[in-house]
């Protein structure tokens, strides 16, 4: 399955109507089997340039609070739950973008290198060999300038 990230803003609402604009938005996501891996609150900010709000005679949005959630499903599913949260009223603008993988293709798991304490991993011996092998990064200079306190 893909990953992607899904950004919203919403509305600028006090806490209990914004944690169940939160829970909304997670339950469009985990109806239609995907997986919601983590959920960053981004904060709130003012809108650089004003949104038009859909009730009449309203003012338009002039803040909104950002909340970015990481998932994963299948690219149909991502298109339904982006037009889920367009349609919701709390939800001022809702993207979406794919995330790139961060394996290599011939990425290869194994376990039981994982569950060796770190000293023995190989990835961690090459990176204490590789240490060692550096040189300091500062210079003693000359010697004979350095005093002795006695």
């Amino acid at each position: 399955m893909p990953a992607y990230e899904l950004l919203l803003q919403i509305r600028k609402l006090q806490r209990p109507d914004l944690t169940v604009a939160l829970k909304r938005a997670a339950n469009f996501i985990l109806d239609n089997n995907g997986i919601l891996r983590k959920i960053e609150n981004l904060g709130t900010q003012p809108l650089h340039q004003r949104v038009g709000n859909p009730v009449p005679n309203a003012k338009p949005y002039t803040e909104a609070s950002f909340f970015l959630y990481h998932l994963d499903t299948s690219p149909d599913v991502m298109r339904k739950i982006h037009e889920d949260c367009r349609r919701d009223n709390d939800f001022v603008r809702v993207w979406w973008v794919k995330k790139a993988s961060e394996l290599p293709d011939g990425y290869q798991c194994t376990l039981e290198e994982e569950m060796k304490p770190p000293a023995l991993r190989q990835s961690v011996q090459k990176l204490i060999e590789e240490g060692r092998r550096k040189e300091p990064a500062y210079d003693m200079g000359d010697k004979a300038n350095v005093r002795q306190i006695a």
